[in-house]
């Protein structure tokens, strides 16, 4: 009876050691392998945030664009007349003192659409005296003292204005006119500042 009470004892002892046991922990990475994951893991961390940055700078690169780009496009008012002569006015000028039929005007004009008259002038004349391309007079009409206008002539007023022997610009050399006669009808873009206003 002893013998079988201390076999019940010990058996019980060694299914409560085999319950308990531990196994032993993993050996430890060496050296060498934290030192790589370290360096992986950096390398990683830094990728991301140089990705990060670079999208932030594009992102606040494109909305400064865009905001420029809008502002632009809300201080520029088209209009297109029933000629088909289109008008943008960039800036107003001085209110009270426009441009009429019969005003004497100084001009500085830039042009564009014919090669050998691309340049800029300074120029003093009379609007409405049918001297200039009629698509230009129409343009320069309402505009104030120091305003600033682009003005777009079609093709077919350009034609029109050279069957009438009108000039493209206001002031032109002989050779300059010889060029304009001889030169395809095409649309003209004229950029337009009011100086001086009688």
């Amino acid at each position: 009876m002893t013998f079988l009470r201390s076999s019940v004892v010990a058996a019980l002892l060694l299914s409560s050691v085999n319950a308990f046991h531990v196994t032993s922990p993993p050996e430890p990475a060496t050296r060498r392998e934290l030192l790589a994951n370290a360096l992986i893991f950096a390398t990683a961390l830094t990728a991301n945030q140089q990705e990060a940055e670079a999208s932030g700078r594009g992102y606040h690169i494109s909305r400064k664009l865009k905001a420029k780009e809008a502002k632009l496009q809300e201080s520029v008012l088209s209009l297109k007349l029933p000629s088909g002569v289109a008008i943008q006015q960039i800036r107003d000028g001085r209110s009270g003192f426009e441009v009429k039929p019969g005003s004497l005007v100084t001009a500085e004009i830039k042009l564009a659409g014919i090669p050998e008259l691309a340049h800029t002038i300074r120029a003093k004349f009379q609007v409405g005296s049918g001297r200039i391309l009629s698509g230009l007079e129409e343009g320069l009409l309402g505009m104030n003292l120091h305003g600033f206008r682009r003005i777009i002539v079609p093709e077919h007023v350009v034609k029109q204005g050279q069957e009438q022997g009108q000039l493209p610009l206001p002031q032109m050399t002989a050779q300059q006119l010889e060029e304009w006669t001889a030169a395809a009808a095409n649309v003209l873009q004229y950029e337009v500042q009011i100086l001086g206003l009688n």
